[in-house]
Order: structure tokens, then sequence, then C-alpha cells
């Protein structure tokens, strides 16, 4: 079993350790969340399942090294205005 500290790299020289996961569809979103925790692909998985929930969680602190969102979300907010928000609060 891997250190909880190492992750492998999804592309040499990037360990994804914390991923935010952002889609509307619950069984899609669980389904990605457990398939980067089951292959060791990250550390810390957080899910949201809208824009307004993302924000919030970077907000709260949680600044993620990956971001996997829908582009769909069935809110006002679709995934490249929540990556356009996020990018203006994270830097």
């Amino acid at each position: 079993q891997r250190p909880e500290t190492e992750a492998i790299d999804l592309v040499e020289g990037f360990p994804a350790r914390c991923v935010l996961v952002v889609e509307d569809d619950t069984e899609s979103r669980e389904a990605v969340e457990l398939a980067l925790l089951r292959c060791g692909c990250a550390l810390r998985v957080q899910t949201a399942q809208n824009a307004d929930q993302a924000l919030r969680l970077v907000e709260q602190g949680f600044v993620p090294d990956l971001i996997l969102t829908d582009l769909r979300l069935g809110t006002p907010m679709d995934g490249l205005g929540l990556i356009r928000a996020l990018r203006d609060r994270l830097g």
C-alpha cells in the first residue's frame, strides 16, 4: 500500500494531490471520485454538485491541484464560467 503522502503522477512531474470534481449527475460524480481514489491518482477528492458549491469549497480554503468539471452543470454558471471564477479566486 502506498504511503498517504505520495500520489501517482498522472502527467510526469504533476502529482494531483487534491482534486475538485464538479458534476451535477450524482452517479457520475461518485464514479469519478471513486476512480481517482482507487487508482491512487489523488490523495484528497472534494466533490460539488454545482458551481456554487465548488466556489464555497474554495472560499473555505480548499485549493485543488486539478479541477474536473462538467461543462453543463444545470445551473446559471456552466463549467467554463466556473473555471473563470476559480481562476480569479485562486490566481
